[in-house]
């Protein structure tokens, strides 16, 4: 006699077919759920540094009055920056100085697209204290990760220094 299908071989066979797919599908899941969740907690967490990176350098610094300084004031503000304990501080320092120096070379005659256009045609005393410390400007604005440390800091400012005093934009120490 032929016995139903529901309590066949072939039924059980098939039901631990089943489950055995179902089983790898679930564990499957839960991988990549597991995956997903590790990537979204580490984008929030990246994304929050990013955005702390992006707040320190806009923080405290109004670009607009600028303009109204002095060279000599502006200098004082960019030491001012310099001499602060936060590596913030230290970014802004070393970017206004560099603006600095961009707005001397085109007060010079210097003609280019961009700084290093033109140093490339300038010719003076100080021009390789001016590349060391524009490259190091190049090097925060690319590299958000990059690490600026005091030491670094003061001789990139003593370097845009001894070029501001060479144009008489600052007075000789």
């Amino acid at each position: 006699m032929n016995e139903p299908f529901f309590e066949s071989e072939a039924w059980f066979q098939f039901l631990e077919t089943v489950e055995s797919v179902w089983a790898s599908i679930s564990f499957g899941g839960y991988v990549a759920t597991g995956i997903a969740i590790f990537v979204l907690v580490y984008s929030v967490i990246r994304l929050a540094e990013v955005r702390e990176k992006v707040e320190e350098l806009s923080s405290d610094t109004t670009f607009e009055a600028e303009d109204e300084r002095t060279d000599l004031a502006r200098w004082e503000h960019v030491l001012s920056l310099a001499e602060g304990t936060r590596e913030s501080d230290w970014r802004h320092a070393i970017i206004k100085a560099d603006l600095m120096l961009e707005e001397i070379l085109e007060e010079k005659g210097y003609q280019g697209a961009t700084v290093e256009e033109k140093l490339a045609q300038a010719s003076f005393e100080t021009k390789e204290k001016a590349e060391e410390a524009h490259a190091l400007r190049l090097e925060l604005t690319k590299n958000l990760t990059f690490v600026l440390d005091e030491r670094t800091t003061y001789r990139a400012i003593k370097n845009y220094e001894a070029v501001f005093e060479e144009f008489g934009e600052i007075p000789k120490h």
